[in-house]
């Protein structure tokens, strides 16, 4: 049977199809055949012998009423036009009657331009010559596609999500591991589908959502996991209109459906939930279930004038109390400190790369009561690079001691130790060299990150040696996997440097055939040598201290200078110091973890900064990976890897620049934790009667109205209250930290600058922070009848108000509607 045959056989069958909704009469088919018959000679082709979804949309779009050949399609009243949508019907109908889930297809894809599109991919990947398959596993999708392999290339995996009936369309999101033995076909075809669908936003946000590693390529047809979301819950709102108790409970049984607000609309059906509890103890999560409805708006709880978005779902377990298994905040801070544990707003998204240990706690807590030592995070699961960003006074800087400390030390946080203590302990680890901070600016560069070359004299001569960056001194510290306390070399150098202190600090060595030599600490890192061969020498020759560590490492002089002199010292070290053999002492130590910290990594140049090495940062290309990578240093020749056990901690200023103009380079290989302000933590304090959380939450919305998120008020600028709670430190804050910092933000512009703490809603002028500085009296005796301001205002501090406890009171009190 040929396809003209299958399709007239397919067109007059009174079984409804997805794409047909009922049978057509065999005088209307003989139209549609006419009208067809008149477009393929027109085209000088049979239309009977195209296939391509993507040719006959452009067909389609050419002989339809506003097309170029309208006249051709309405011929025989339209039949022409109604013929071929039926003949691109029927080639959809031809590629999904390979999959048994069409009902379900036809369910989502409602409207025809998701369904040709989802076609034209298929028909596509079909022509490439890839194994393809469609599965929906829950009601919300996704459907997948796409090939489980090809020889020994990695795999390469088109996900389709499509919306629910309600909103229709259809999303494409490509997945590539693009690593090195990708095959070129596979390349070409991520490419071509970037170009014909026209989805490269959505491509991103999948790759930037599902990073796929090595050891996680894709696992047809169960690779694809649903997001997961937190919702919160402060029983304290049950007063103002919320959900709960007077005993600080919900009645949440399993199988009930319950509504829920979400700040975040890109909740799907079948996603994850957990309900944290904050505000009251016992604060964790108390309850787990999944999306059975998305985004909505209804009646908000608080005020019935307005709306406000909801979620539903269906409750799994409840735990409300800690002898049912519920999951205490302060264990869930300890264990991810990534993720943000007291969000502003219900609804935000967990962090993907922690779902699966979250989900394990959860799990073993449930027969775990009141649990004292809970299930430990695996060392391997804490991220390898990770920038905690948001804008200014959200406690970044702050909170990469606790990032550190936990990397380097996993149950030191869990002793209880004041903020005092767990800095000791970060400085101890600093002055070991297990922990490094440096700070990003617009001069950094590549030869202090790296390595560079720097001048110095000697004898009068200027030469230039080799230096080794902050970034390379900690990775060859933690390929030794010792700090300085820990490693033999060290030890041995302090034994030697002591020595010579003990010899009015020049003591007397031999190379290996017996030739003498002096040798003197020059301070820092350098040694000065002496031959007796040469009484005339002044100032000596240089010997590097790092030179001698590079002997003791490598056993090799090449690239060495005065390697006679550097193998004397480092015999002396072994002979007299206690130095052993380097093999034995990095099998019989154990291997630490190491961190970077980098504060304010984006207002440095990171293509120039990092350079080739930025690459080797990723996991899978450090050290010891699976596809470890090494490069060769420009100035030093050396071949240069990043240790596995090397971590680095960023922190980023989006007050600076927005996350969306961070380098794509350092996006892709970096995990983002956001931290924005958290106003509860200021809960408690009041001052003269002003609640000084409401007013940092009140000023915060005013700003994401007038400019963005990205430039609100952290909330560690008023900390320092809790410990002195005054009218004058608050108003310090405001003149000296606050209104400063509106006034960057708005460009002195002072009117918006007032309109962030309300002003244009107070009736008295005199509590206004920003007031204008002429009046229309003094104006007119400064400048007299004939003169036009032309709409310029000019404004003012004022002082006074900063003292006055109403004026505060205003910023938030003021609110309208």
């Amino acid at each position: 049977m040929t396809d003209k045959e299958k399709f007239k056989e397919w067109v007059q069958t009174e079984l409804d199809w997805p794409f047909k909704k009922k049978g057509i009469s065999a005088n209307s088919f003989r139209n549609y055949q006419s009208g067809l018959n008149r477009i393929s000679d027109h085209l000088g082709n049979s239309i009977y012998a195209i296939s391509s979804i993507t040719e006959l949309c452009s067909l389609v779009k050419l002989y339809s009423p506003q097309g170029k050949n309208a006249d051709i399609g309405q011929s025989y009243n339209g039949a022409a036009i109604a013929g071929l949508k039926l003949w691109l019907n029927f080639q959809c109908a031809i590629l999904l009657n390979h999959f048994t889930a069409q009902p379900q297809i036809s369910a989502y894809v409602q409207d025809e331009l998701s369904r040709y599109r989802l076609c034209q991919l298929f028909q596509m990947l079909h022509q490439k010559g890839f194994d393809w398959f469609c599965i929906r596993g829950k009601k919300s999708g996704p459907i997948r596609c796409g090939r489980k392999s090809v020889g020994n290339n990695t795999a390469l995996a088109v996900l389709i999500r499509l919306e629910t009936p309600e909103t229709t369309g259809i999303k494409v999101l490509i997945s590539s591991t693009y690593h090195e033995g990708i095959s070129k076909s596979a390349r070409e075809l991520t490419d071509e589908l970037l170009v014909e669908l026209n989805e490269a936003d959505y491509v991103a946000s999948f790759l930037s959502r599902f990073p796929l590693k090595h050891k996680t390529l894709p696992k047809w047809p169960d690779e694809y996991v649903n997001r997961t979301w937190l919702l919160s819950w402060n029983p304290k709102h049950f007063s103002d209109g919320g959900e709960g108790s007077d005993s600080y409970q919900l009645d949440l049984n399993p199988g009930d459906k319950h509504r829920w607000t979400s700040s975040s609309k890109q909740p799907q059906l079948g996603d994850r939930i957990f309900l944290i509890r904050l505000g009251v103890e016992p604060k964790g999560i108390i309850a787990s279930g999944e999306i059975i409805r998305t985004s909505f708006d209804d009646e908000d709880w608080r005020d019935s004038s307005k709306k406000r978005n909801y979620i539903e779902f269906e409750v799994e377990e409840h735990r409300p109390d800690l002898a049912r298994g519920l999951l205490r905040q302060s264990e869930l801070i300890r264990f991810f400190p990534q993720q943000q544990w007291s969000p502003q707003s219900s609804g935000i998204e967990i962090n993907p790369s922690i779902t699966e240990e979250l989900e394990k706690l959860w799990v073993s807590n449930s027969s775990n009561f009141l649990i004292e030592e809970p299930v430990k995070m695996k060392f391997e699961s804490l991220p390898t690079n990770k920038i905690l960003y948001g804008p200014p006074g959200t406690g970044k800087t702050y909170n990469t001691i606790n990032q550190a400390l936990t990397i380097v030390e996993a149950d030191f946080l869990q002793k209880g130790l004041s903020r005092t203590q767990l800095k000791a302990k970060f400085d101890e680890f600093v002055s070991s060299g297990q922990i490094v901070f440096t700070t990003f600016h617009q001069s950094f560069s590549y030869e202090d990150f790296v390595e560079g070359l720097r001048a110095e004299s000697e004898s009068g001569q200027l030469n230039y040696k080799i230096e080794s960056g902050v970034f390379k001194q900690i990775c060859e510290r933690a390929s030794e996997g010792v700090t300085e306390t820990d490693d033999p070399f060290d030890q041995a150098l302090t034994i030697f440097t002591d020595a010579l202190a003990s010899h009015d600090g020049l003591m007397t060595l031999k190379t290996i055939t017996g030739k003498e030599f002096d040798v003197e600490y020059g301070g820092g890192n350098t040694l000065l040598v002496y031959p007796k061969s040469n009484q005339s020498l002044q100032n000596g020759y240089s010997a590097s201290l790092a030179l001698v560590r590079q002997l003791y490492r490598t056993g090799s002089k090449k690239g060495i200078y005065n390697p006679s002199y550097v193998d004397g010292v480092l015999r002396y070290l072994k002979s007299n110091c206690g130095l052993q053999d380097y093999k034995s002492q990095s099998i019989n130590l154990p291997v630490k973890q190491f961190v970077l910290i980098i504060d304010e990594i984006n207002r440095g140049n990171i293509s120039n900064i990092f350079g080739e090495l930025i690459t080797l940062i990723e996991p899978s290309k450090r050290a010891g990976g699976a596809e470890a990578l090494s490069v060769k240093l420009p100035y030093s020749k050396e071949s240069f890897s990043v240790p596995s056990n090397l971590h680095i901690i960023g922190t980023m200023n989006t007050a600076d620049k927005s996350l969306a103009q961070v380098d794509i380079a350092l996006r892709r290989r970096f995990e983002f934790v956001e931290m924005m302000p958290n106003h509860e933590l200021l809960e408690g304090i009041v001052i003269d009667g002003i609640d000084v959380a409401k007013l940092l939450k009140t000023i915060n919305q005013r700003i994401e109205l007038l400019y963005d998120r990205e430039h609100t008020i952290g909330h560690s600028f008023f900390l320092p209250l809790k410990d002195d709670p005054t009218l004058e430190r608050l108003a310090r804050i405001f003149e000296l930290e606050i209104l400063p910092l509106l006034e960057e933000y708005f460009f002195e512009d002072w009117e918006r600058v007032g309109q962030a703490l309300g002003d244009h809603l107070k009736s008295d002028i005199s509590l206004k922070f920003i007031e204008e500085k002429f009046t229309d009296a003094s104006v007119l005796a400064l400048m007299g009848n004939d003169w036009s301001q032309d709409g310029i205002r000019l404004y003012q501090r004022n002082n006074a108000a900063l003292l006055n406890p109403e004026a505060y009171k205003g910023i938030y009190e003021s609110q309208q509607g």
